[in-house]
């Protein structure tokens, strides 16, 4: 599988969640898995989601994803 076709299916498992604790283990795999360039990619890609794209629900479990992609204690780039 693509580095692409990963990041695709991790959104839609995203946006398909129902609530934040379903988020929780899908963005915890791959945090732990050796893919750091993935988590890199997924969290780019999620960042350039427009709202316009999602209810409000798939938005919320995606900013939920994005809080948990980011790594405690290390400044992030605007």
């Amino acid at each position: 599988m693509t580095t692409d076709q990963f990041v695709l299916q991790t959104i839609e498992q995203i946006k398909k969640a129902g609530t934040n604790e379903q988020v929780r283990p899908i963005i915890t795999s791959i945090k732990q898995s050796s893919a750091t360039d993935k988590a890199g990619t997924l969290l780019a890609a999620i960042e350039n989601i427009s709202p316009l794209e999602c209810t409000s629900e798939q938005w919320s479990r995606l900013r939920y994803a994005l809080m948990l992609l980011y790594k405690p204690g290390v400044p992030q780039v605007a």
